[in-house]
């Protein structure tokens, strides 16, 4: 599959102490703030604070993730999840697959790699995955990214997934790509093809491209924002606590 031309712009921008990968969460946490993504992602010098929400998306990922691999019920304070759960694990094909909790990874010129091979450009966790044969040689896939907080929609990200997948499995010819707020029992799907996401690929490749500039010339300003005050764990920046 050929891109826009904006990838071969990747190319140029490399590393010089390592290999450069990105992940949308990283590269979510940089555009919020470079100082702290610095300190917490890459020096790893400082550990983002713990709060009662991700501990709680924790659980349920992997509380959904058992449910539907192995049948295991889901904890009483995600009862509320079981009829998602249900459709979710429901066999809609003999020849069907179905993953949890996958991590996927390419590489810079879009072709599968393991997660932590040495050449890998980008990364992801695909919190669940059923591929389903479409005819003798290609398939069809649905994409379900678990959300426990507020209705946020970002279809950039549903093309990060939906790359990763075609990227890693080539049969793979289009995709139901979808959020589901789960204490809102909401969804927003995006559909995608090999060829309707060189759209939004274009639109993701100049932010990955910053962020990639920042680790080869290691500049990483400080961001204020909402966080600084009482959110942030780097406190060696100007702006903690302020």
């Amino acid at each position: 599959m050929k891109f826009p031309g904006r990838a071969l712009a990747m190319n140029e921008v490399v590393s010089k102490t390592r290999p450069f990968a990105w992940s949308y969460s990283r590269l979510k946490n940089y555009e919020s703030c470079p100082r702290r993504y610095k300190g917490i992602d890459i020096d790893k010098e400082f550990k983002p604070g713990e709060s009662e929400q991700l501990d709680e998306g924790d659980r349920l990922h992997k509380a959904m993730a058992k449910r539907i691999m192995s049948d295991t019920p889901l904890p009483r304070e995600f009862y509320y999840m079981e009829k998602h759960a249900a459709a979710l694990a429901k066999e809609t094909h003999p020849l069907q697959i179905i993953n949890c909790e996958l991590k996927l990874a390419m590489t810079q010129d879009y072709s599968a790699a393991g997660f932590f091979d040495k050449n890998v450009w980008a990364r992801g966790v695909i919190d669940y995955l059923k591929i389903v044969p479409k005819d003798d040689q290609h398939s069809l896939a649905h994409i379900v990214d678990y959300k426990t907080g507020k209705l946020i929609e970002d279809d950039a990200q549903l093309a990060v997934m939906a790359m990763l997948v075609f990227s890693c499995f080539k049969d793979v010819v289009g995709i139901k790509s979808e959020f589901l707020w789960c204490k809102y029992s909401d969804t927003r799907t995006t559909i995608f093809t090999r060829e309707n996401i060189k759209e939004q690929w274009s639109l993701m490749l100049p932010r990955i491209q910053k962020l990639a500039l920042a680790h080869d010339t290691d500049n990483f300003p400080p961001t204020p924002n909402r966080l600084c005050k009482e959110w942030c764990a780097v406190d060696t920046c100007e702006y903690w606590g302020k």
